[in-house]
Parts: C-alpha cells; structure tokens; sequence
C-alpha cells in the first residue's frame, strides 16, 4: 500500500486579529492582543461584568487587589 499525503481537517489560518478566548478554566489573550494591549507590562486585571448586555470589559493593573486576577504566559 503507498502513503498517501495527511490532510488536517482542524486547521485554521492565522490571523494578525486581536482575540479573546473562553477556556475552561480561564480566559486567553491572543498575542496579537497582548502586544496591542502591553499587556507585558502589567500583571494583574480587573473583569467587569455587563449582564444585561452579555459584555465583558477588563482593566489592566500592575498593583494587586484581593478582586484582580493574575495575568500569565501560557508560552513554555
């Protein structure tokens, strides 16, 4: 029997977008948005909630707070 060429059928091109990902057990910033954001520089953030409208908004701190979520790198 030959080989035969493997085709991925879970492919997607890349994109130079800014995006937020739902995971389940956190959110992701893309790269993209990390740079346009700086979110090097900082490494904490504060969600906001809009029920009524089903947005979500974030600031970026640098100082902690009991309510601000840690910001970190999923590269290894």
């Amino acid at each position: 029997m030959s080989f035969k060429v493997f085709k991925r059928k879970d492919f997607f091109t890349r994109d130079d977008s800014p995006k937020i990902s739902i995971r389940k057990h956190h959110l992701g910033f893309n790269g993209v948005f990390v740079k346009l954001a700086g979110l090097q520089y900082f490494n904490k953030v504060q969600v906001f909630v809009d029920e009524e409208n089903y947005k979500i908004g974030f600031k970026f701190h640098k100082e902690s707070n009991p309510d601000y979520l840690t910001l970190f790198s999923d590269n290894r």
